[in-house]
């Protein structure tokens, strides 16, 4: 049986594989996700919250496995915020 490898539900992914009929179990009690950049460049922040999120694998072959992930969102908030820096033209 090789080294187990671990990567937390939703934060990072392994290139490594589960031994042929094992299960491999990835759990969160709690997870908090904060991002202020977003690909669109639009001052958007987003929060979210979920409770217990899993990822579960199976080795279906030593090069094979057969993944699913269950992420219960507690609570997702998007923000937008007016561009930074920007002021209507005016005069003095």
């Amino acid at each position: 049986m090789r080294e187990m490898n671990t990567d937390r539900p939703d934060k990072t992914e392994s290139p490594f594989t589960v031994d042929t009929g094992h299960f491999q179990i990835e759990a969160d009690i709690l997870s908090y996700g904060y991002d202020r950049y977003n690909p669109a460049h639009t001052d958007t922040r987003v929060e979210t919250v979920a409770i217990a999120p899993v990822n579960l694998k199976l080795g279906v072959r030593n090069d094979l496995i057969c993944s699913s992930s269950w992420k219960p969102t507690l609570r997702s908030e998007h923000t937008t915020f007016p561009p930074h820096g920007r002021k209507e033209p005016g005069f003095r």
